[in-house]
């Protein structure tokens, strides 16, 4: 009977921890699962890039809900994942190379989430908590 108490109270206390290792952090401290985080993250990079890096009127905004990019013009959204070529947010940019750094950036939050959920967070209370800025990985 002991053992099968100190087994529960052992998986209940893992359980715990690992809960709030299934989330990455975005700036203003908002935990979002790594699905949405790559979404959100990705619309983030798309947002802080210069409208001269897109064609004349191309640059879509962000719809409502931060994980998406709307177009004004056609009203249309489209999911901010740079992992589908055949999206229109492609079209959206001048160069190769400025498509490429949008996923650049999408790729870095991606890591960053992997890097927030595969190890433990720090212990020490004098360091700020793991979060990507929308630009960057802040550890």
């Amino acid at each position: 009977t002991i053992i099968m108490i100190f087994l529960i109270k052992y998986v209940e206390s893992s359980r715990g921890k690992m809960r709030n290792q299934h989330f990455c952090r975005v700036s203003g401290g908002t935990l979002l699962n790594p699905d949405k985080f790559a979404l959100f993250s990705c619309a983030s990079c798309y947002r802080h890039m210069d409208e001269l890096l897109f064609d004349n009127g191309t640059k879509l905004v962000l719809d409502g809900t931060g994980t998406g990019l709307r177009n004004v013009k056609t009203n249309e959204v489209y999911e901010a994942t740079y992992t589908d070529p055949s999206s229109p947010i492609f079209k959206t940019f001048k160069t190769t190379k400025l498509k490429n750094l949008w996923i650049k950036c999408c790729k870095a939050a991606v890591e960053c989430c992997d890097m927030m959920t595969s190890t433990p967070p720090s212990q020490d209370p004098y360091v700020c908590p793991r979060t990507w800025d929308g630009w960057k990985c802040w550890r």
